[in-house]
């Protein structure tokens, strides 16, 4: 859940992805907290919800911090997605 990440990352810091690299791959977390940064220690307001139709919502809030996008994944086409673009015009907004 995004609100959880954000909870981490609060209390945590980030790591730069040349430290923590993406690897597609389940394994074991390898925060180190000695290469940690806090790109925005200001905790209160830490996080709002946007609406998913206000790209300018989306960008302001993206020019303060990171941003999560999330999507209701609970349709058929999701259960049945392999590879690609995703693009279903029955999935909805």
């Amino acid at each position: 859940m995004a609100y959880n990440a954000f909870g981490y990352y609060e209390t945590h810091g980030e790591m730069a992805e040349a430290e923590y690299p993406y690897t597609a791959r389940d394994g074991i977390c390898k925060y180190n907290a000695n290469s940690a940064y806090r790109y925005n220690t200001r905790v209160e307001n830490s996080y709002v919800t946007v609406t998913y139709d206000d790209l300018d919502q989306m960008y302001a809030a993206l020019k303060l911090k990171p941003l999560s996008v999330s999507i209701c994944a609970s349709a058929t086409a999701f259960h049945t997605y392999s590879s690609g673009i995703f693009d279903d015009p029955t999935c909805g907004d």
